[in-house]
């Protein structure tokens, strides 16, 4: 029974719903027949077209509207379809009616996105409605996703490149003390960074140095050398006269004295050697022994002075032997650089001397010379008359000295002179002179127009006269024959005369001049002959200065002519000076002789030859046309 009152249930429910189905379908299709006619943007709601609201749409001939899917948005009613929420923007549910900007540290390139994209680690998003993260620029980085800013690389650190996710420690060797930085600084000569992330170089400490940059820890100062302050970029090597064995020092010790450092750098001090000393501290060389001392030890502070009597000239000795005995003719205290002379005009035998007591002085009629061990008598020439004189004194001019150690100096006799000091002997009065007083310095001159031929003359009575014909200078041995072209008429003369204008001397030794003979000339002094006269002159007197021009109308053909001949009748000369005369031309005559000048033959005449004296008459009743005729045939029977 209750099988069948449940089959009985399932067959009402079934009939129910095949009931209810069919009411459906039938209300559907009623619906959608009543939708047709919906435009796009409505849809059907109450059995009306209405629009679809703002975060929807609706298609044409839609029963109903659909909410916007996530990533579109609208705005506005009654339209067919969503927009895609822009780049930067974002739509997260279904039906929104506007899309949201993206926030700060997140964006979006796309359209119609439904969320919005974390910016990645090493950029950032300052502002929202970004469509792109930003990349960190150099000096910041962004360790984290989603991030607004980023961050300042920090003191110690640096960014080298944009976009970085994290900052980088400065290297060993370099710093940065500022936020932000690209690059690190490298540490600078001088100092250093010892580790890594550093905001500051570290100074180098006295007696370090570092002379690069960039390092990571300083040099220590090597033996010779020292730092004496911080932050240095170079040791420097201690001065001639100190050094320094150790490293690492901050000054240098002073040698001391007895030692020297020669030169800078050093690690050690010198000890002088023997024969050099110092006695101060922090020099660069040892003094040598000086002359007149030794030094016998090494690392002397003082020299030692050779006792008196002895000297040393060198520097540097080391031995008291180099102290030598002063020798004779000296003295010497302590510490002699040199024996000292004994002065002039005394003299000491002994060696050893220690002081100038032991100077002797030179007797009269000798000297003695500074340093001398003995005097010495006074040689020829010379004398003394004093004691302790340094030098004999030389026999003056006029005087000589014949014997060694004289005391005095002799005149020279009569005859005799000396024009040199210091002489033995007296000179002999040379030929042409004469020497009248004793103790004479020179010699005197025969006068000129005198000569003497002798030696040893003592008078001016000596000297003879010269003759006519010759002459002397002052001083002559002989008397001198004029030589050509000069002459002397007159004894006892200096010189000659030169033979005067228009005059010559052809002979040595002349007593007068000669007159140039008629025809020839002489217009220069001296001369030892006379010039012919030349073609077109002449010369008609003795002792002619200046040849003479033949007139016009004269003429002289050749050389030494004592007048001029005229020109002859039929010839003329018509400048002075010719050497020969002109024939007549044709057609014209010269009727006499002495002419200068020619004649044109006159009208009614004619002259046919040249050199003619006379003019020819035309044949009775003819005549000549002008004057010159030269033909017979240029005379013509007048007309009319």
């Amino acid at each position: 029974m209750k099988e069948v009152r449940g089959r009985w249930y399932l067959a009402g429910w079934l009939m129910l719903l095949s009931v209810g189905f069919v009411v459906f379908f039938l209300a559907v299709s009623a619906a959608q027949a009543q939708a047709a006619t919906c435009g796009k943007g409505e849809y059907l709601k109450s059995g009306k077209c209405v629009k679809a609201e703002r975060g929807h749409f609706s298609t044409k001939k839609s029963d109903r509207q659909k909410e916007c899917r996530k990533g579109t948005f609208q705005n506005r009613r009654g339209q067919a379809r969503c927009t895609k929420a822009r780049p930067g923007r974002f739509a997260p549910k279904k039906g929104m009616t506007k899309d949201r900007l993206c926030k700060a540290g997140t964006y979006q390139a796309k359209r119609g996105q439904r969320s919005c994209s974390q910016a990645p680690a090493g950029t950032s998003v300052p502002k929202r409605g970004a469509r792109q993260a930003t990349a960190c620029i150099p000096g910041s980085y962004q360790p984290a996703a989603g991030q607004r800013d980023c961050s300042a690389a920090p003191a110690g650190s640096y960014v080298a490149v944009a976009g970085a996710i994290e900052a980088t420690q400065c290297p060993r060797g370099g710093y940065q003390p500022a936020l932000g930085q690209t690059d690190c600084l490298l540490a600078p000569p001088g100092s250093y960074v010892a580790a890594p992330g550093a905001t500051a170089a570290q100074p180098c400490e006295a007696g370090t140095y570092q002379p690069d940059a960039a390092s990571t820890g300083c040099l220590t100062s090597a033996p010779g050398h020292y730092v004496a302050g911080a932050s240095a970029t170079t040791q420097t090597p201690c001065s001639a006269g100190h050094y320094q064995p150790g490293t690492g020092a901050t000054s240098c010790l002073a040698a001391p004295p007895g030692s020297h450092v020669p030169h800078a750098g050093a690690d050690a001090a010198r000890t002088c050697e023997p024969g050099t000393y110092q006695p101060e501290p922090g020099r660069d060389h040892c003094h040598s022994a000086t002359e007149g001392h030794f030094v016998t030890a090494a690392g002397a502070i003082s020299q030692t002075a050779c006792a008196a009597g002895t000297f040393n000239a060198n520097r540097g000795s080391s031995s008291a032997a180099a102290c030598l005995q002063t020798p004779a003719g000296h003295y010497s205290g302590s510490g002699a650089k040199a024996a000292t002379a004994c002065p002039a005009g005394t003299y000491n035998p002994a060696t050893g001397s220690t002081s100038s007591a032991a100077c002797l002085t030179s007797p009269a009629g000798s000297a003695s010379a500074a340093g001398s061990a003995a005097a010495t008598a006074c040689p020829v020439g010379t004398y003394q008359p004093s004691p302790g004189a340094g030098a004999c004194l030389d026999a003056p001019t006029g005087r000589y000295v014949a014997v060694i150690g004289a005391l005095s100096a002799t005149d020279c006799p009569a005859g005799r002179y000396q024009d040199q000091t210091g002489q033995s002997s007296c000179k002999q009065a040379t030929p042409g002179h004469y020497v009248d007083t004793t103790g004479a310095p020179s010699q005197q001159d025969c006068s000129a127009g005198t000569f003497n031929a002798g030696t040893g003359s003592t008078s001016i009575a000596d000297c003879i006269q010269t003759s006519e014909g010759t002459y002397s200078l002052a001083g002559a041995a002989a008397a001198v024959d004029c030589e050509v072209g000069t002459y002397q008429p007159n004894k006892g003369q200096s010189s000659c005369l030169p033979a005067p204008q228009g005059k010559y001397v052809d002979v040595s030794a002349a007593t007068m001049a000669t007159d140039c003979p008629p025809g020839r000339y002489q217009p220069d002094e001296g001369q030892d002959g006379c010039l012919l006269t030349s073609p077109g002159h002449y010369a008609n007197l003795a002792g002619t200065i200046e040849q003479i021009e033949c007139a016009e109308g004269s003429f002289a053909p050749d050389s030494g002519y004592t007048t001029c001949t005229l020109a002859e009748a039929g010839n003329y000369v018509p400048l002075a000076g010719a050497s020969a005369q002109l024939a007549a031309e044709l057609g014209h005559y010269v009727p006499s002789e002495g002419a200068s000048s020619q004649l044109a033959a006159e009208v009614g005449y004619y002259v046919d030859t040249s050199g003619a004296n006379a003019q020819t008459a035309c044949p009775a009743g003819w005549t000549t046309a002008t004057t010159g005729s030269t033909a017979v045939d240029d005379c013509t029977v007048p007309v009319g």
